[in-house]
């Protein structure tokens, strides 16, 4: 004797009406929006200022060529 049937295909209508379910839960909630929503805008803007790929004083030094030991791949 076995217990009830359990579907384990994957099933795009469960997934959605999760999704939808959480998305409402969440409008809701405000807080939960606004982290949902302005911790990544905050991190974008965050990030975006500090990783900075400008090379404005970078110190450089430059050697001479020595002829026929640099040879083009």
């Amino acid at each position: 004797m076995s217990g009830p049937r359990v579907d384990r295909r994957f099933s795009l209508a469960r997934v959605l009406a999760i999704f939808i379910k959480e998305v409402q839960q969440m409008l809701r909630d405000r807080p939960t929006f606004a982290m949902a929503v302005g911790v990544p805008i905050l991190q974008l803007l965050l990030f975006g200022y500090a990783i900075n790929t400008d090379p404005k004083g970078l110190p450089t030094a430059s050697s001479p060529r020595i002829a026929g030991r640099c040879r083009a791949a």
